[in-house]
């Protein structure tokens, strides 16, 4: 298992766009992220420690009984009409979505017998403005269902695309790359393995994406002279404008519009000097409406990993320009965002609604680990310090197959300072639409949770 793998596991990164077939392509210097990932698997199922650090909370933590106002459950909304509709038959009712495929957004469990909202996980930042949150003034966001498009592995097709990509991106960083053939890799997708000294690099195809990795430790890359480096110590603005040299020669590299940047920071709880990794994607934001809340773009794109370790969390690279990274580039067999389709569930719910679910308890994503669930204190949300618009990933039973995204609302309350002077944040989600069926789903996830603290369910 990789580390990528391990982390959607964990539950940390929507695994519907991890590369979890590929070969891990990072040099062998730069093992640090699934070393760190395997130790934490490891500590989870014995029930110590969450996958990013500390479960527990390193400073004060509001701890409260339930909270015990009215818990009534929403009426059911299948049948209804928008408003001003009645009567006219071109108007189709909204759908009706559950608890229980709300809950199929999180392949996690959800509530710890009879506390208050303890279905959080934790994560870290600077502060608030670290967090990525992002919003809308749309009244209406559609929910999705997915069905993979019906593409089957194809090696000459990895071979076409290697070869149109690979010297333009192998010549820009001054490398001489030979020759490889391709051979089936996992799930009988096809991958390819270039023997580059210093620069693993690979090229493979994964469902409805063919992709190409470059990985980088030693010294600093540029590509046609253009440094591949971030400047951590920046705000967001300040990275994406100095990057956009860098935009215009990847575009130029691959032969593709990519006219927008995004930059998502990931913060542990160890990480003394800002983040622990950096991720950067050149991509398209009109693309797919998707692309505005996904953490991962649904169309074409670049991304920049950078790295702030070389093995272990003790070797930090840099509290500034971060030079340790891996370029990749996605180009899709399909169009962008094929096999999603809308589902109407109705206008978003509203934060007054959504506030009422948090303080309920009626809430998702806590941790993977039912027993670091139950290490955690209870923390309510009456009061939060943050929240945001997100879509969510819906899984299948199996929990292998992706079936649609859902838009939730994202809640964050600050818990106390972290030893390394971040802050910890409890974050947990509310669907933002109408569900049906809570109050009863809520009831079964509290027995099932008293039935696997007595032993009967693990």
């Amino acid at each position: 298992m990789n580390g990528k793998t391990i982390l959607t596991e964990l539950g940390g990164i929507d695994g519907r766009f991890i590369l979890q077939a590929a070969p891990d392509a990072r040099p062998k210097k730069n093992i640090k992220r699934p070393l760190a990932l395997a130790a934490c698997l490891a500590l989870i199922v014995a029930g110590g420690l969450t996958g990013y650090g500390y479960w527990r909370a390193h400073g004060p933590v509001d701890v409260r009984p339930p909270v015990t106002a009215d818990t009534g459950d929403h009426a059911d909304t299948a049948g209804t009409l928008p408003p001003d509709t009645a009567g006219d038959d071109t108007v189709s009712p909204h759908l009706t979505l559950t608890a229980q495929e709300a809950g199929a957004a999180f392949r996690q469990v959800k509530m710890m017998g009879d506390a208050a909202t303890r279905a959080y996980q934790k994560v870290y930042a600077p502060d608030v403005s670290y967090l990525g949150i992002r919003r809308t003034e749309a009244k209406y966001l559609p929910g999705y269902g997915y069905e993979a498009p019906d593409t089957a592995p194809d090696s000459a097709e990895l071979q076409d695309f290697a070869n149109g990509t690979l010297p333009r991106l192998a010549g820009a960083a001054g490398l001489s790359v030979p020759s490889a053939v391709t051979r089936e890799g996992l799930g009988g997708w096809p991958e390819m393995d270039f023997d580059v000294p210093g620069c693993p690099l690979i090229a493979f195809q994964k469902g409805d994406a063919n992709y190409l990795s470059l990985s980088h430790a030693e010294g600093p890359l540029a590509l046609n002279g253009v440094p591949v480096t971030v400047d951590q110590s920046l705000s967001d603005e300040q990275i994406i404008a100095a990057l956009e040299p860098l935009r215009r020669e990847l575009s130029a590299i691959f032969g593709v519009s990519l006219p927008d940047i995004r930059i998502s920071r990931h913060y542990d709880s160890w990480s003394e000097h800002g983040a622990a990794w950096l991720d950067v994607y050149f991509y398209d934001a009109s693309a797919h409406p998707l692309n505005a809340y996904l953490d991962v773009p649904v169309s074409d794109y670049v991304q920049l990993s950078f790295d702030n370790a070389e093995n272990y969390p003790g070797d930090i690279v840099s509290d500034r320009v971060l030079g340790i990274v891996t370029v990749s580039y996605r180009q899709g067999r399909v169009p962008p965002g094929a096999g999603y389709c809308e589902k109407d569930y109705g206008p978003l719910m509203g934060l007054e609604k959504a506030e009422e679910y948090l303080r309920k308890g009626w809430v998702f994503g806590g941790h993977s680990c039912p027993l670091c669930m139950a290490e955690q204190e209870a923390v309510t949300f009456d009061t939060y310090d943050a929240w945001g618009l997100t879509y969510i990933t819906t899984w299948n039973e199996a929990g292998g197959t992706p079936t649609g995204a859902l838009p939730f609302y994202v809640f964050y309350k600050a818990l106390g300072q972290a030893e390394n002077g971040s802050t910890a944040y409890a974050q947990t989600y509310v669907p933002a639409v109408e569900v049906s069926g809570m109050a009863e789903y809520f009831e079964a996830q509290a027995q099932y949770h008293d039935d696997a603290r007595s032993g009967g369910g693990f």
